[in-house]
């Protein structure tokens, strides 16, 4: 299997809760475009994973939050397209109106529709469970054909990942 090291775990991506809905991007642009997914996208030069997490809830829904809850991490592989990795992380959305952007529209779906629609990303129903019940971070290593997922594994995280959790439930 392949292990990415800090460096490459790029990305951040969040689920925003109310009640029994999670906030869903449709995305308009590559990769999964067309897609159902979280709000997230790149972590910056000079940005900790949270700090990116919360930019991107603010530029891609318009709302302010703190206190968001680490989940875990997520490692891909395909041929397709670069390996690479992202922070999972989960928050109670206030209350209040989305604002969309370029990003591409936001609804408040139902957490079933999530779990069983072939119009999300396909390895979301494999980790969000975890997510949804709070339970320790995880890895979570996927392995595509294209846009197919052809497996996805649940794992220990790895060591770099457990010191920087283990120190203040952040990175």
């Amino acid at each position: 299997m392949h292990e990415l090291s800090a460096d490459k775990y790029g990305y951040t991506l969040c689920f925003l809760f109310r009640n029994s809905h999670v906030l869903m991007l449709e995305r308009q642009k590559e990769p999964n475009k067309g897609l159902w997914n979280g709000v997230g996208g790149h972590i910056e030069p000079g940005e900790s994973p949270n700090y990116a997490c919360l930019r991107e809830i603010r530029e891609e829904t318009g709302l302010s939050v703190d206190g968001i809850r680490f989940c875990g991490i997520l490692s891909w592989e395909s041929w397709y397209f670069p390996s690479g990795g992202m922070y999972i992380y989960s928050i109670e959305a206030p209350e209040g109106g989305v604002t969309a952007s370029d990003e591409g529209q936001l609804a408040w779906k139902d957490i079933d529709w999530v779990m069983q629609s072939s119009q999300v990303v396909s390895n979301i129903s494999k980790f969000l469970p975890d997510v949804i019940q709070q339970r320790d971070p995880v890895r979570y290593h996927c392995i595509f054909d294209k846009k197919q997922l052809l497996s996805c594994e649940r794992m220990s995280l790895p060591e770099w990942a457990t010191e920087s959790w283990l120190k203040d439930g952040r990175f």
